[in-house]
C-alpha cells in the first residue's frame, strides 16, 4: 500500500504494537503518526509510553516508513491542525486510524483533521481500526465503524433525537405523538438507552455525551458524502 497513513494513540503494549504491524494490511505503511497524552505527574506512565514511542520508531524504521509524534494534552485545541499538518506533509492516498486503544479523547480530533484533509484532497479513503487489545480487532471504512452497531430504525430515531433543539425533546409519549411514531419506538429507545447514547429521567428523553459525540461526526461524515471512503 503506497502512500498509507498510520494514525495510532500510543496507550497500548509493546506485544500489541509489534503484532499490530505484522498483519498484512499495515506491513507496508508508509507514514506513522503517533498521538500521546502527556502526563508529566505520572512519570512511570510517561516511562512506558516513551518506551512504546521507542518500539515504534524502530519499527518504522524497518519497514521504511515516515515517522511522526503528537505531544498533546487533554483539551488541546491545536490537535487537530497539529495531526491535519502532517497529513498535509505526507498527502497519503489511504488513512488507518487505530481506535481500540489509546486515549479517546484523540479520537474526535484525529476525525476531524481526516475529514479536513479530505475535503481539501478529495478521493482519499479511511478506514480504522477497532476491537480490545488482546482480544482481537479488525479494520474497516470509517463510516461502517460508527453505524454497524445501530439499525435503521435505531439509527433514524437517533438522529431525530439529536436534531432536536433541548426545550423541544419531552417524553417519550410526546415523541411519539409529535412525529407519528408507532409504539415500537419504545423498544427502539431502550435499546438506545442500553448503548449509552440516550438517558431518560422522570420519563424525560435527555442526550448524553457519547450520543453527541456520534451525532457530530455523523453529521461530518455525512457532510463529506461520497469522499469518506466505504
Amino acid at each position: 500500500m503506497k502512500d498509507t497513513c498510520l494514525i495510532l494513540p500510543v496507550g497500548i503494549t509493546r506485544e500489541t504494537v509489534e503484532g499490530l504491524l505484522k498483519r498484512e494490511e499495515l506491513r507496508n505503511v508508509s507514514c506513522i503518526i503517533t498521538v500521546l497524552i502527556e502526563d508529566r505527574e505520572n512519570e512511570e506512565l510517561m516511562k512506558v509510553k516513551k518506551e512504546i514511542l521507542n518500539v515504534l520508531r524502530m519499527l518504522a524504521g524497518f519497514m521504511g516508513a515516515k515517522f511522526y509524534t503528537i505531544w498533546t494534552s487533554f483539551g488541546d485545541e491545536k490537535l487537530s491542525k497539529e495531526i491535519f499538518d502532517v497529513l498535509l506533509i505526507h498527502k497519503p492516498r489511504l488513512i488507518i486510524l487505530g481506535a481500540f486503544t489509546g486515549s479517546r479523547y484523540v479520537l474526535l480530533p484525529s476525525i476531524l483533521s481526516i475529514l479536513w484533509y479530505q475535503k481539501i484532497y478529495g478521493g482519499c479513503d479511511v478506514k480504522i481500526i477497532h476491537g480490545v487489545e488482546g482480544n482481537g480487532w479488525s479494520i474497516e471504512p470509517l463510516r461502517g465503524y460508527f453505524t454497524t452497531d445501530l439499525t435503521k430504525a435505531q439509527l433514524r430515531i437517533f438522529k431525530l433525537i439529536y436534531s432536536m433543539k433541548k426545550e423541544e425533546i419531552r417524553t417519550k409519549e410526546d415523541l411519539m405523538s409529535q412525529y407519528n411514531l408507532g409504539r415500537s419506538v419504545y423498544k427502539i429507545l431502550r435499546a438506545l438507552k442500553e448503548k449509552g447514547l440516550i438517558e431518560w429521567r422522570r420519563n424525560r428523553i435527555r442526550k448524553t455525551f457519547p450520543g453527541k459525540l456520534l451525532f457530530n461526526i455523523l453529521i461530518s461524515l455525512e457532510e463529506e458524502g461520497d469522499i469518506v471512503g466505504s
